[in-house]
Parts: C-alpha cells; sequence; structure tokens
C-alpha cells in the first residue's frame, strides 16, 4: 500500500495503524513495533510501559494537502536506581525530542527560506499547506548548524540572497517614492504604495540585519528601524510627506534654496519596548525615510560576519 510506503519512509521500524483522507488533509496515525525503548538519560533499555499518548506532528504536504502524523508515544519505566528519571518518553528518529514538524519538512522549509526572505517563504509554505511563522522560520534558521547548511549548498548563498532582497526593495521603495513626490497631489492610492514600499524595504532589512551576526552591528539604530517596523505592523502611520512651506522673495538672493518635499519618519504607537521607542526618537524621528533606510543599508553591507 502507498501510504505504508510513506510510514516506512519515516522510519522502517514503524506501521501505519489508521488512514483517513479529509478535505483539507491527511491524517496518518503510527506507531512503533520496536518493543523495547532505551531511557534517554541513562541509556538503560526498558520494557514496562507506563502509559501512551500520541503526538501530533506535522509532515510533508501531499497532493496539496496538509499531512498530519497522529505518533503512539509510550511512556516507560526505567528501572535503573542510579537514574535520576524513573518514567520517560521513548524518541522517534524522525522528529525532535519537542518538535512539532518531521525533520524531512523542516529540511524543506530550510531549502525554501534560503531561496527567499523569511516573510516570503513563510507565504510561500502556507499557500503549500504547511503551517509555519516568520519567527519560526527563524528560529529553524539559527539552529541550524554551519555544517549543515554547507552540506545543503546554501550557506553563501543564503546571505547573497537576503542581501539581493534588500538591496532590490530599497531600490523599489526609492523609485515608488520619487514617483509619487513628482505629483502635487496625493491620492490614498499614493498613501497605500509609500505604506507598502516602506514596510516591504523595512522587512528585509530586518531579516539581512538579524542574521549577519556581526560584532559591529549597530545595534541602537537597528532597534530604531524595529520600533518602526512593530508600528507598521499595528497598522501604524510611520511616514508622512513634507509639505513646502514659504516661497521666493525679491530680491532674489543666491543661492537660490528651494524647499523640497521628502517623506520623513513619523512614528507614534504606545510599544512594549521603551528602548526601542528611544531609539527611534534619537536616530529616526523626523528625518528622510530614503535616506535613512540607505545609510543603514550600507553599514549591514560592509559588516564582518563572526
Amino acid at each position: 500500500m502507498v501510504m505504508d510506503f510513506i510510514v516506512k519512509d519515516l522510519d522502517n521500524n514503524y506501521k501505519l495503524d489508521a488512514f483517513r483522507n479529509k478535505a483539507d488533509k491527511i491524517i496518518f496515525e503510527i506507531s512503533s513495533e520496536i518493543s523495547t525503548a532505551n531511557c534517554p538519560y541513562c541509556g538503560k533499555e526498558s520494557k514496562r510501559i507506563h502509559s501512551r499518548y500520541q503526538r501530533e506532528i506535522q509532515d510533508l504536504p501531499i497532493q496539496g494537502k496538509k499531512v498530519v502524523l497522529l505518533v503512539s508515544t509510550r511512556k516507560f519505566f526505567c528501572d535503573n536506581d542510579a537514574c535520576c528519571k524513573r518514567t520517560f518518553s521513548e524518541r522517534h528518529t524522525f522528529v525532535d525530542a519537542n518538535g512539532k514538524r518531521t525533520k524531512r519538512l523542516e529540511k524543506n522549509i530550510l531549502f525554501t527560506s534560503s531561496q527567499l526572505s523569511s516573510i516570503n517563504a513563510s507565504k510561500v509554505l502556507k499557500n503549500s499547506n504547511v503551517d509555519i511563522s516568520k519567527s519560526s522560520i527563524c528560529v529553524l534558521l539559527k539552529k541550524m548548524p554551519c555544517f549543515e547548511k554547507k552540506c545543503m549548498g546554501i550557506m553563501g548563498d543564503y546571505m547573497n540572497n537576503l542581501m539581493y532582497a534588500m538591496e532590490h526593495s530599497y531600490s523599489e521603495m526609492k523609485i515608488e517614492i520619487d514617483q509619487i513626490l513628482k505629483k502635487t497631489d496625493y491620492t490614498t492610492e499614493d498613501e497605500n504604495s509609500i505604506f507598502y514600499a516602506v514596510g516591504k524595504c523595512l522587512h528585509a532589512m530586518l531579516d539581512y540585519a538579524e542574521r549577519i551576526r556581526s560584532n559591529d552591528l549597530d545595534k541602537d539604530t537597528l532597534d530604531a528601524f524595529k520600533y518602526a517596523n512593530n508600528g507598521l505592523k499595528h497598522g501604524i502611520e510611520v511616514e508622512t510627506i513634507t509639505k513646502p512651506t514659504g516661497g521666493i522673495t525679491f530680491p532674489i538672493q543666491f543661492p537660490l534654496e528651494i524647499p523640497v518635499r521628502r517623506i520623513i519618519w513619523k512614528v507614534k504607537w504606545d510599544a512594549r519596548s521603551k528602548r526601542q521607542e528611544e531609539m527611534y526618537l534619537k536616530h529616526l524621528d523626523g528625518k528622510d525615510v530614503v535616506s535613512t533606510c540607505g545609510e543603514f543599508i550600507e553599514r549591514l553591507k560592509k559588516l564582518k560576519k563572526v
């Protein structure tokens, strides 16, 4: 049976107990065929079962449907008097001790994340019925050892892809703002376009900054941008268009200063992190959005990774 093969591909010592194909997901109930387990604390083998429970673990999607493994997990008595634990749960080779996703699914998530930013990777994976958030992707990436990254062939390309995404989103934001500032009147659609472009640039910058792992990273300015980004996620207006004031007086004096419209930072919301708010007021408030982002990106690109 095909479904048996899927289970055996996880671990040859497991069997399929039940199978349900629902409208939005496929559920496998599986269990180990091995009658014993070794205590993870002392290594002693045990046959005495204390109790049983089910672990819900997400696996690779099948035909566009979410796959859920309901793994029968036994709790054993440890008969070693010298052991610090009286009972222990059996370990499953295809998932970490407290994991919620199979190792093969996590490998797929890491590969997808190496090609995209964590935000876009989360969207792509959700479209494939893999439940994972941006923050969970970041946690997985930080836990992954360097040698695993090299084996997957993504160590160098990963940061290069993030840098490209950061530079590209900044260029898009700059072009969008330049075009809108040339207009005499601004529509709600223009304001939404600026909001989206600034948000996209912020996400890409923070994605790169969080992974560069450099001792020279300017954490004060990073916190300032985090405050602006968190405000954006809460739907707060993060920028405003300055209006030219004054006019030309006669006789004209040179050099002639012509007022220029700019997009400046204007964020105000009740953030939990007072430090981020303080850094925002110090480094960004009232300053030009395009130039502050551009300067920070250039500094990020010059950082040396540890």
